[in-house]
């Protein structure tokens, strides 16, 4: 989603119009570009025209990330606003981050380091008390690339695994506050469900 101050006009106009283009798939195939209206009410958003005729209300804050849940089976929206030039993918890989790994049936807390060579390391915490203890799980984690940015702040991503096949995710990447936020998007190698990833720089 694009929009130069969407905080701002979700509370000064009834009723706000995105028009998402250059949509990427994770594989990298183009997705087909659509309308959608929303009704703002101070920070809330209403999607009039959702899919499959659904109705849902999320939230954007005046900086641009934007949640909102169109319930089981219809997908949802996530992200932020979108720069106004590329991300420095070169800078994003010396960057520590924490955040949330969103699967089928489990939430896991990750965090993610820099390589030192331009790459990022992730590692999962053991539910449910890894997080205070410091405790990891039993997986090695992924080497994370970033690979392309066919747009600003659309970012694709490899993620590689000792042993088993890589991933490929799309990002949308933008600073709040300073820091980076990036919300990914996968489909697993190993069972073929999507997941999504929440990380916000330390």
């Amino acid at each position: 989603m694009r929009d130069p101050a969407p905080g701002a006009r979700m509370q000064q106009a009834p009723r706000v119009a995105f028009q998402p283009s250059g949509n990427d798939h994770i594989d990298g195939t183009a997705m087909p570009d659509g309308p959608s209206t929303f009704v703002g009410n101070n920070g809330l958003m209403t999607d009039t025209n959702g899919p499959n005729g659904t109705t849902a209300t999320g939230a954007m804050t005046p900086s641009g990330v934007c949640v909102l849940d169109y319930g089981p089976g219809n997908g949802g929206v996530i992200g932020v606003q979108q720069p106004a030039a590329n991300i420095d993918l070169v800078d994003l890989g010396t960057r520590s981050f924490r955040g949330f790994l969103i699967n089928s049936g489990k939430t896991q807390c990750v965090s993610v380091t820099p390589n030192g060579d331009g790459t990022l390391h992730g590692t999962g915490y053991m539910n449910p008390g890894g997080v205070e203890t410091g405790q990891t799980d039993s997986g090695t984690g992924p080497t994370i690339t970033f690979n392309s940015q066919p747009n600003p702040g659309e970012v694709r991503i490899t993620l590689s695994y000792a042993g088993n096949p890589s991933e490929n995710l799309v990002a949308a990447i933008n600073r709040v506050a300073g820091k980076y936020m990036l919300f990914c998007f996968a489909v697993s190698a190993q069972d073929g469900k999507p997941y999504n990833v929440v990380l916000v720089e330390n």
